[in-house]
């Protein structure tokens, strides 16, 4: 009852907002000084740059957060949350299902095991359907430690853009839904679409100003970013997506450092011990509190 009153004050998702900006943002520039600082001018003014794009969104995802927490109005039929952190505030999923996908573990380690998979397919058929690549910031570091900078910044600021984008639909929805009196039903179907639509379009832009001389076809980056939209419409929250993004990242990274067979291996290793360990922690999490009852 707490998590739920605390929820629908919208505390939860300041707390998680709060959490990814220290580790996207602040973390990343503790790193950089621990390192060997921002002597080259040009790595300084990259930095800058996505430090600024992922203040401004995380500004504007605070804003909105707040104007919905000010909002009552309907908000058992359309939510009140911004689907930044609230698994179940627009759509009400089983007992069993909401427990699996409103746990933060459970949404960590499924999100792994669906990438890991995804890339797993493209890595045995050879065509690059799953990921997509990342740009390594340029700058003074060692290959290993640019590699590890850029995979903590680039995408939790890219992912908040999209969230940013997804955050002002989901208020402007919420706004005309209430106006209108929609069907809680209509309501849902349109949030879900209008997640993955906008997400594949923000895919395509991205792909086609970042990342113009990479070999990623714009349809692969469309449909990446359209599947963060079903994601991250069904769980009503920031953190699968963002991981999965994280390991699609990984792994295009690794590829730099290690043969193709080598990656595989890893992959296969990981992916069988994560299955065994998310095994046993939903037997835990479902049937042993069950019992307990």
């Amino acid at each position: 009852m707490v998590l739920k009153d605390l929820q629908s004050r919208g505390v939860t998702e300041y707390l998680a907002l709060s959490v990814i900006i220290f580790i996207g943002v602040i973390a990343t520039f503790i790193y950089g000084l621990a390192l060997t600082g921002f002597d080259d001018p040009f790595t300084l003014t990259q930095f800058q740059v996505y430090v600024a794009v992922g203040s401004g969104a995380s500004i504007i995802i605070y804003t909105l957060i707040t104007v919905e927490l000010l909002t009552k109005k309907d908000d058992k039929k359309y939510g009140s949350s911004v689907l930044f952190f609230a698994p179940g505030d627009i759509i009400k999923l089983p007992g069993r299902y909401h427990k699996i996908l409103s746990n933060p573990l459970s949404i960590i380690m499924l999100s792994l095991i669906v990438i890991t998979i995804m890339v797993l397919t493209s890595l045995v058929f050879n065509v690059q359907t799953a990921f997509t690549p990342f740009p390594i910031l340029k700058q003074q570091f060692t290959p290993g430690e640019n590699f590890v900078f850029s995979l903590i910044l680039v995408p939790v600021v890219e992912n908040l853009s999209v969230a940013t984008v997804w955050a002002f639909f989901v208020v402007f929805l919420r706004r005309i839904a209430r106006k209108i009196k929609m069907s809680p039903n209509i309501f849902r179907f349109l949030v879900i679409s209008g997640l993955i639509i906008s997400g594949l379009i923000y895919g395509i832009l991205l792909h086609s100003s970042v990342y113009r001389e990479s070999e990623t076809d714009l349809i692969t980056s469309g449909i990446f970013w359209g599947f963060g939209g079903l994601v991250t419409g069904i769980t009503q929250n920031f953190l699968p997506f963002l991981f999965i993004h994280d390991a699609n990242n990984a792994v295009f990274g690794l590829l730099d450092f290690f043969s193709r067979e080598a990656v595989l291996v890893y992959l296969i290793v990981f992916l069988v011990v994560l299955i065994v360990v998310y095994g046993i922690f939903l037997y835990n999490l479902i049937f042993k509190k069950k019992r307990g009852r």
